[in-house]
């Protein structure tokens, strides 16, 4: 991404040798900015500006587990400004998010409630959870909903094995809680 923007911002260096570059700086929802406009003609400007709202870390400990997790926000931007009608401007662009959040959760020798059963940690144990809901809004009211999950360490061995499997139970109660909301939501129009 570096290497197209550093492209971009040379080439528009190139093409235009009588308009005058800027560096600009801002601050906003995307944190703190640094940009470079450079006009290519009078009424356009091509720009490449990134913003950082920066990396955050942090850890706490409840309930029989130590908790770690780190914040990363930051965004690029490339875009093309066209200018008409005394100062109006249309900006054509894409933008490059690295929105990250990394969790890390470890048991320290308390009890942990799971779905209805009692696991006691320990700092070996990790609990990987990742999971990832679609819900797709179908013609004709109806509603598809997919979702995808990996869960990585023992007391998601102990789950699978566990009958009935209370991570299943749990995942259809929440299915069956959203159902409900979405009649509620029907029948009070």
């Amino acid at each position: 991404m570096k290497k197209i923007c550093t492209a971009l911002a040379l080439s528009a260096a190139a093409v235009t040798g009588a308009h005058a570059a800027e560096v600009y700086t801002g601050i906003g929802t995307h944190g703190l900015m640094l940009g470079f406009a450079q006009p290519v003609s009078d009424s356009i400007t091509v720009r490449v500006d990134v913003a950082s709202l920066g990396t955050h870390t942090g850890a706490e400990s409840e309930s029989g587990i130590d908790y770690e997790g780190t914040a990363r926000l930051h965004r690029t931007g490339v875009f093309a400004d066209w200018f008409f009608a005394g100062g109006w401007r249309v900006t054509l662009g894409a933008t490059f998010n690295k929105w990250q959040l990394d969790l890390v959760a470890r048991g320290n020798g308390g009890t942990i409630n799971i779905g209805g059963t009692d696991y006691t940690s320990t700092p070996d144990d990790r609990l990987d959870v990742h999971h990832a809901w679609l819900v797709e809004d179908l013609d004709g009211g109806r509603v598809r909903i997919l979702t995808q999950e990996t869960q990585k360490g023992q007391p998601a061995a102990a789950l699978h094995a566990a009958k009935p499997n209370p991570m299943i139970n749990g995942h259809q109660d929440w299915l069956d809680g959203l159902v409900a909301a979405a009649r509620a939501a029907k029948e009070a129009k």
